[in-house]
């Protein structure tokens, strides 16, 4: 029984693949089926050579060079993906084999189909089949010998997937003359591609605009001006192969707060966390004078601690939306974690937006564009190991934006400047630096947000 997209709030680990349906079991011809393997030493320091199945000693299966064991499953999972904020195209493949079990009545042509079930049908996601597991013979039907078996390739392509997200869809394989279908649940959970070394460009006020640069938005008026920022390298980190630009008509703020309200046992009127947040002066703040009241969590040991949203914010109306806040933050590199995760069922369940650790002063700008026209809610979450080794971290100037922004240009590393031409109107503009990942192609953060007002006589 496929779900209805959207589907419900549970999972496929919650719902499964279906109720049985024990006549069309008994009725069937043919299987579809995919193969994978059961490891034979899955880790040997944490399970001391375990297996993950037993070999029988009697009709004892054939198992591959690796002493690995392949078995047949009649639903397919991908798993755990690191693509969330990878922007090149990722591809994943899985066999299917749909055998003839009745010596002839299942033989014949099966045309293949997919049905999304959650998530599959937008354009960051594409299902398509292929005769190889290269993908260069693509297949709309598979034709199986009588008493014999065919083999294809489910291909998935995932690009630009922003937030973590459940892909959940159906195989269907149908007999071309009797009408009997087969149907295979797939699974994919997208993940974050977490990425250490990055930084956010700073983007400087645009230039080339002929009126003085006033605030918040200089005025041009011959429609041509020039975005300039910079890009300063953190130590071991990586260095841009480029930039992406995105602009933006609409720039609405629909949360924020400064810090100035006390935190008391961990709560005021906009959060609610553990006693380890409190209120204290940020020693070193980068958008005022030393001093400004911010919210604040040490860094000690075997940390869990949340400061959390209490009221959800509304994204409604808007195609974009962005979370922005100021901090001072000194944990131990790689080992001690400020996470800051989202909720769009009120707390019910969290998203991960941003890992971060080590030493950094200044403005951090994520992207929440997947939430947009949705009920949010933000929270802020300290994790440490056993070992004391920082101050902790200052939190302040929260805001959530709401944005149309969409990408106009992807640039090269150099000049870090980019000419315009536009007619009249306000707008606003944001860059993130382009970095080669082993998971592929990421963008982001993103910079501070700047804009123009074209006003032509």
């Amino acid at each position: 029984m496929p779900e209805p997209d959207p589907a419900p709030t549970g999972s496929v680990n919650d719902l499964g693949s279906g109720h049985i349906n024990v006549a069309g079991a008994l009725a069937l011809r043919a299987i579809m089926v995919s193969p994978t393997l059961l490891l034979a030493d899955v880790d040997p320091i944490a399970t001391g050579n375990q297996s993950e199945f037993t070999r029988p000693t009697r009709n004892a299966p054939t198992l591959d060079a690796n002493g690995n064991l392949e078995v047949l499953l009649p639903t397919a999972s991908f798993g755990n993906q690191s693509v969330v904020g990878v922007i090149s195209q990722k591809t994943f493949t899985r066999k299917v084999i749909v055998r003839d079990i009745t010596r002839g009545a299942g033989g014949g042509t099966y045309n293949l189909t997919f049905q999304n079930s959650r998530n599959v049908d937008g354009t960051n996601f594409a299902v398509s089949f292929s005769s190889n597991a290269a993908g260069t013979s693509p297949i709309t039907s598979v034709g199986v010998p009588s008493g014999g078996q065919a083999v294809f390739f489910v291909r998935v392509q995932t690009q630009n997937v922003l937030s973590e997200t459940e892909f959940q869809w159906y195989i269907k394989a149908t007999h071309g003359s009797t009408g009997q279908e087969l149907r295979m649940p797939f699974y994919l959970r997208a993940v974050g591609s977490a990425v250490a070394g990055v930084v956010a460009p700073v983007q400087f006020t645009p230039t080339n605009t002929e009126l003085p640069a006033t605030m918040p938005c200089p005025t041009d008026i011959n429609g041509m001006y020039t975005l300039n920022w910079t890009y300063t390298v953190p130590p071991m980190g990586l260095t841009p192969i480029g930039y992406r630009i995105q602009e933006g008509s609409t720039s609405t703020s629909v949360f924020f707060d400064p810090a100035d309200e006390p935190l008391v046992n961990g709560a005021n009127s906009r959060w609610s966390g553990s006693a380890q947040w409190t209120t204290q002066a940020n020693p070193t703040s980068p958008n005022a004078p030393p001093g400004n009241l911010a919210y604040f969590v040490p860094d000690t040991a075997n940390q869990n601690e949340s400061l959390a949203m209490i009221n959800q914010v509304n994204l409604a109306g808007a195609t974009g939306a962005s979370l922005s806040f100021v901090t001072n933050q000194e944990t131990e590199p790689d080992f001690d974690f400020m996470n800051v995760e989202i909720s769009n069922n009120n707390g019910t369940s969290w998203t991960t937006l941003a890992s971060y650790s080590g030493i950094f002063v200044g403005v951090r700008e994520i992207d929440i564009s997947a939430f947009a026209g949705q009920m949010v809610r933000v929270r802020f979450r300290m994790v440490s190991d056993l070992a004391v080794p920082a101050p902790g971290t200052y939190i302040e100037d929260i805001r959530i934006t709401t944005n149309n922004f969409l990408t106009i240009a992807d640039v090269p590393a150099t000049p870090l400047m980019f000419d315009l031409i536009r007619t009249n109107g306000t707008r606003n503009y944001r860059i993130a630096g382009r970095f080669n990942t082993e998971n592929g192609q990421v963008a982001g953060p993103y910079s501070n947000v700047r804009c123009v007002t074209v006003a032509i006589p």
